[in-house]
């Protein structure tokens, strides 16, 4: 099964609307992780470079994956641009394979959500801890987000269950100076730990809608436990989970996780 969202055509051009070139909290925190264990690292859904520019800029090494083709070219023009020329491979995660193993192998932003499929998510694991050294690790990053409202983008669901789309990004296309919208819709399965959505593109040039692209984002959320036994299933060991963006267990009041384990 493959990945329930990839960022092409409208949907790529305009991720770097959604995640300019700016320093964002994780930058520096993969940072501090890369530097301690030392060696080459891949970064799982690197999409147009956020990070994987800086780090190379940087000095390290670092390779980069992503499932959308669109996204890559992006990131490959990016680079050609600032001087770079980095490696980077068009692969699903739950497909990975690499001639290369990593002292470090992350997945920022939640993407590892991405694989809904149980038997997916672990064989994703399996396939990072393959392309990992001896005493490698892997760091992996979720959220949860159980206080969203339902919201249904048509009537399939009852009238007292339905909300109107919401306004969740806007911005200027730097290519051509279009003005992006980008409204999201999300119904939440609790017991399933699933949220079925939807990303709705607005392109406005001239005061006039010039197109739109409708993408379906499907997640699936990870309790703590879970994922760490997930981890252990597949070999790893000295798990640990921390919140925010930093080296502190994750506790009460965090909304991203981040799952640290060792090969």
């Amino acid at each position: 099964m493959e990945n329930d969202a990839n960022y092409y055509d409208i949907a790529a051009q305009t991720y770097d609307v959604w995640f300019p070139d700016e320093a964002y909290e994780d930058i520096e925190f993969y940072r501090q992780m890369m530097s301690k264990v030392p060696g080459p690292a891949l970064e799982v859904g690197c999409g147009t470079g956020r990070l994987l520019l800086p780090y190379l800029r940087e000095g390290f090494e670092i390779d980069g994956l992503d499932s959308s083709d669109d996204m890559l070219e992006i990131c490959r023009r990016k680079a050609v641009q600032q001087g770079l020329n980095p490696v980077l491979h068009h692969q699903y995660m739950q497909k990975l394979d690499l001639n290369r193993k990593y002292a470090t192998i992350f997945v920022p932003f939640g993407s590892f959500m991405l694989v809904t499929d149980r038997a997916d998510a672990f064989e994703t694991l399996a396939r990072f801890y393959n392309h990992l050294q001896p005493n490698g690790q892997v760091l992996i990053t979720t959220y949860l987000s159980w206080g969203e409202t339902r919201f249904v983008p048509n009537g399939d669901l009852p009238a007292q269950t339905q909300k109107a789309w919401t306004l969740r990004r806007a911005g200027v296309r730097p290519t051509d100076q279009a003005i992006i919208l980008v409204h999201q819709a999300v119904i939440n399965n609790y017991v399933e730990q699933l949220q079925q959505g939807w990303y709705r593109y607005e392109i406005y040039s001239d005061g006039h809608l010039k197109e739109t692209y409708l993408q379906p984002m499907n997640l699936r959320w990870y309790s703590k436990y879970e994922l760490v036994l997930m981890l252990e299933k597949v070999g790893f060991h000295d798990i640990t989970v921390c919140g925010d963006y930093s080296e502190v267990e994750a506790s009460e009041g965090n909304s991203v996780f981040v799952y640290r384990a060792r090969k």
